[in-house]
């Protein structure tokens, strides 16, 4: 391994803001588990940088044996800044982002829809459960955390490479398009339908909103219709389940459809 140079530190540094990750079209992969993650999915990695203490480490040292990029050494307080996290493991990877992805109705049956979620924690979590239920494209609409920002990705632990993700400025029109395609477009929603009374259709899109401001008006208009989780028992003070947590269901219900 060579020295990480400092260009290319500053270059790393600015991967932080979406600004830098769209200047440069790269983002940040942060700890062993990730970086291991994308080098397994064959992921297009730029290149890795690793501490100094840590360099020596077998784990690191079976990693770095299978990498296709370029891997840099630098002094431990150097990778703990170019993260996000407080306490670093001394490893982290750079990646291309992804080219734009559209969605061609006829070749997905699980859609994931997010309508401003902003919490980068819930984001990372919800890709997560989209992989593992089987959702093929995740779509953030306006509002919704960046998906290649280093939060997001940590918290997706790796689910990033087992989706297509994409953007779109307007989610009302692209659950307009979905419907015209076929697709039930369903929300969740405390005004919808038992759950144990939704049986999905064969091609869905779910529709998740933000936990404090719910669907905007556009997008709850554009729905074919809304699904809720029903509490257990009486609550005193519990108002609703977490947007991830709910999602982990209701992705659990499509799944099992």
């Amino acid at each position: 391994m060579t020295p990480l140079t400092e260009r290319r530190r500053k270059e790393i540094a600015t991967l932080s803001r979406r600004k830098g990750r769209d200047l440069l079209g790269q983002f940040l992969i942060e700890g062993l588990r990730s970086v291991s993650s994308a080098v397994q999915a064959r992921a297009p990695l730029v290149d890795v940088v690793v501490s100094e203490s840590v360099k020596d480490d077998p784990q690191v040292g079976g990693l770095l044996a299978r990498l296709q990029c370029p891997a840099f050494r630098a002094p431990d307080r150097t990778v703990e800044r170019l993260g996000d996290v407080q306490a670093s493991q001394g490893i982290l990877a750079v990646a291309s982002l992804p080219g734009s992805a559209d969605i061609d109705p006829g070749a997905v049956r699980r859609l994931l829809l997010l309508d401003g979620v902003q919490d980068p924690g819930n984001v990372g979590t919800l890709l997560r459960s989209a992989a593992w239920f089987g959702v093929e494209h995740v779509v953030a609409g306006p509002g919704t955390a960046d998906f290649h920002g280093t939060k997001v990705v940590r918290a997706s632990m790796g689910a990033i490479w087992d989706l297509t993700l994409s953007e779109s400025e307007d989610l009302a029109a692209l659950a307009v398009r979905l419907r015209g395609a076929g697709f039930e477009v369903r929300a969740a929603d405390m005004r919808g339908v038992p759950l144990a009374e939704w049986t999905p259709a064969d091609r869905v899109a779910l529709v998740l909103g933000a936990e404090a401001a719910g669907l905007s008006p556009a997008v709850r208009a554009a729905c074919s219709g809304f699904v809720t989780i029903p509490a257990s028992g009486s609550l005193a003070a519990t108002e609703s389940l977490n947007v991830a947590a709910a999602a982990a269901v209701l992705l659990a219900r499509m799944a099992a459809s």
